[in-house]
């Protein structure tokens, strides 16, 4: 039992290991304020294309559907395999 609480509870080694833990939080946190913000802008994009007028803007407004059907059959041919 002693191994097993020096293996995986050691105190230096969790002091050592946190600034390791700290820099991978930070980056995880950076990389979902990018990826929100992309988000939000393509969400605008998309909303705005959605409420054009007309003919002209037919295809457009059909974009959006189309592309989330082709990302739903692709994730779920690709999750039964």
């Amino acid at each position: 039992m002693g191994k097993f609480l020096h293996t995986f509870f050691s105190p230096l080694d969790f002091l050592r290991a946190v600034p390791q833990v700290w820099n991978g939080f930070q980056y995880n946190i950076k990389l979902m304020l990018v990826a929100e913000a992309l988000v939000l802008v393509l969400a605008l994009l998309v909303a705005i294309v959605r409420g054009l007028p007309g003919r002209a803007a037919g295809p457009f407004g059909r974009l959006p559907s189309s592309t989330r059907t082709s990302f739903a059959a692709r994730h779920s041919s690709s999750s039964s395999s």
